[in-house]
């Protein structure tokens, strides 16, 4: 559909002459609106690319003429690769150097020697008369190697800055800084870091544009965010696609988040599923609209490294069928390998055909309603403020603060989100998202930080103590005997060492709903509590420090603990790793249910939350009971399920 576009990327050095028509007809076949040619890191530091740009130019003509829009997409800083031992001018420049003090082949925007060899390969690339410029995630001075940048150059900016507000300098010995800036309650020094790192960023794109501007001044430029860069960066993604964008042309971002993340062979993020790349996808989409709306923007099915022996074809499906009921987005899809014959993977795209009639069946569906379900609460912007773990977390672990554990949470149990129904009778909201609060609503789910924010704000949560705790063996969710001790019926946790657990001592009119258990300790894990109008469910842990793949977090009684809190939903209860995505209008509403587990479901049945006048199952057979569908074969895992309510 037009504002569903779907790109998809080929490397340049893998198009060869006697392939051209080849290719044209797998992106035909697939639907493609654009053609973003890919070009190899080398050329950067080539001593003679022009038989690299004659390929590129002849290659855009091409796909142009087939009637493709044709973009070039080139790295920004590097992602942290060897250049070739020989490259002498390569070893001369500046690598970013993270707050820890680690480095790798990713160079620093601040240096004039980067900058002036990086603009000669921009002006070289919009010369080749590309409809669109695009530069790839690793426009970033966070991820590779760690946050941010503490070069010598950076060093002076940081210095000065903090002369010019008028606070301390920092100590000479950088090992100190991490302690200091990313540590406890922020030190105001911190905002001041980021905000150098962003202006960094905001000075190289306005570059970028200036180089382009010789060849077209109104060529399209845009760039890939990566998963920090909606704040670690200290400049948010649509600042810097509006920069690159430059005084006519309208911004275009390549939102972050891949199936490729949640790969057993990649381990990007620990414990991360595809859920939480989903709503990952759908906040950006959000927090783009919110801004006014003017960027086009597509999510990344990047099925990275490929072939689908490393990622399946199936993650990639189901992140871009999920995308789509969400909407506002096309989607960059990554459909062939980069280096690799025409014919020689094709299973991605075959499974992309194969869901032809489903993405169709979806717009159809999703188009045009609003979000339903649980409301949860996500800044954008929140590292210059928050509070963080003591001692230091860790780079990694802090970059990770750009995820929703909220979301993570709910869609991992089968409980739909939205970030648009602000009147929804349940919201969440962990940690400093807290803070986005300003009328309570009628139930609200909580993390300990959230309660604890909430509480010293004044809001009564139930919370009356929270002290430090042991690192607890067990959680029981069983109600107690008469004898005030808890029948069998426990959970062996994923604890980990590196996370913190307090004891919580709730009013004594909440209800405990379950217990950590150590060798010698046990106190609260969920409660309820009444204050008011609103009812509140406190998971009493720092959602932050648990990974997504604790059963802290995944088990059958944390789902049963949400669903009976927060209302009638539609739902499958009982089956790990079923996904949920409800939208409705005033006439009907849509659910997307994706198994996004290696198991099968059998005997599914779906809850619909309330009757409805009629009720339509895409994806298998059916029968509708009252609120209930009962699904009468096996859905096979990482399938799709959509249902269609009539009021």
């Amino acid at each position: 559909m037009k504002n569903k576009p779907l790109y998809v990327p080929l490397m340049n050095s893998n198009i060869l002459p006697g392939e051209r028509e080849t290719w044209c007809d797998r992106l035909k076949t697939a639907g493609a609106d654009a053609v973003f040619v890919a070009l190899d890191r080398y050329t950067l530091f080539a001593q003679d690319r022009a038989g690299e740009l004659s390929a590129l130019a002849d290659n855009i003509r091409f796909f142009r003429s087939r009637g493709f829009r044709a973009g070039v997409w080139i790295q920004a800083f590097g992602f942290g690769e060897t250049e070739a031992p020989e490259n002498a001018e390569a070893r001369r420049l500046t690598v970013i150097r993270s707050l820890c003090g680690n480095t790798c082949g990713a160079f620093c925007p601040e240096d004039p020697d980067f900058v002036r060899i990086y603009m000669d390969w921009v002006k070289d690339a919009a010369a080749c008369s590309p409809d669109l410029l695009m530069l790839d995630d690793d426009l970033c001075l966070s991820v590779r190697p760690g946050i941010g940048c503490i070069c010598p150059r950076h060093k002076k900016l940081f210095s000065d800055a903090l002369e010019a507000r008028g606070l301390a300098p920092m100590p000479g010995d950088t090992a100190l800084w991490p302690d200091i800036l990313l540590t406890g309650k922020a030190d105001p020094r911190r905002k001041v870091f980021f905000d150098i790192m962003g202006e960094s960023l905001r000075r190289f794109c306005r570059a970028v544009r200036a180089a382009v501007d010789e060849a077209d001044p109104g060529m399209r430029a845009g760039f890939c965010a990566g998963y920090t860069s909606w704040d670690i960066e200290g400049a948010d993604a649509l600042e810097l696609a509006r920069i690159l964008a430059g005084a006519t042309a309208k911004p275009f971002l390549r939102l972050t988040g891949a199936p490729y993340w949640v790969s057993k062979d990649m381990h990007r993020f620990e414990g991360q599923r595809l859920n939480t790349v989903i709503e990952f996808a759908r906040l950006q989409e959000k927090w783009c609209r919110e801004r006014g709306g003017d960027t086009e923007i597509f999510s990344e099915a990047d099925s990275y490294p490929r072939p689908r022996c490393h990622v399946p074809s199936s993650y990639v499906e189901c992140f871009d069928l999920a995308c789509r009921a969400g909407g506002g987005m096309g989607c960059l899809k990554y459909l062939f390998d980069y280096y690799m014959p025409a014919d020689s993977e094709m299973g991605y795209l075959r499974h992309h055909m194969r869901d032809r009639s489903l993405r169709d069946r979806i717009d159809e569906l999703f188009d045009g309603k609003r979000s339903r379900g649980v409301f949860v609460y996500e800044p954008m912007r929140k590292i210059c403020d928050m509070p963080l773990p003591v001692p230091f977390a860790g780079e990694g672990r802090i970059m990770q603060s750009a995820f929703s554990p909220a979301a993570s949470l709910l869609t991992a149990h089968s409980i739909p989100v939205t970030y648009d129904d602000t009147d929804a009778q349940c919201a969440a909201a962990f940690g400093e998202a807290a803070r986005e609060i300003r009328t309570l609503p009628k139930k609200l789910i909580l993390d300990l930080p959230a309660a604890k924010l909430l509480t010293d704000r004044g809001v009564d949560t139930g919370l009356r103590s929270a002290e430090p705790a042991c690192v607890p063996l067990y959680e029981r969710f069983s109600v107690k005997d008469d004898t005030g001790l808890y029948v069998p019926g426990h959970r062996c946790l994923q604890f980990h060492q590196d996370a913190r657990y307090e004891c919580c001592i709730p009013d004594e009119t909440a209800e405990v709903l379950s217990v950590f258990e150590g060798a010698d300790e046990v106190f609260p894990s969920a409660f309820r509590y009444r204050s008011g109008d609103t009812e509140f469910l406190v998971l009493c842990a720092d959602a932050a420090q648990i990974r997504p793949n604790s059963t802290v977090f995944l088990s059958y009684e944390r789902q049963e603990q949400l669903l009976s809190f927060a209302g009638a939903f539609p739902h499958i209860k009982g089956q790990p790793g079923v996904y949920a995505l409800w939208k409705e209008d005033e006439q009907s509403g849509a659910v997307l249910f994706l198994n996004l587990c290696e198991d099968p479901i059998f005997d599914c049945e779906i809850d619909l939350g309330r009757e409805y006048g009629a009720v339509r199952l895409t994806g298998a057979r059916g029968e509708c009971k009252g609120n209930r569908i009962c699904v009468r074969e096996p859905v096979p895992p990482f399938a799709a399920l959509a249902v269609e309510m009539e009021r």
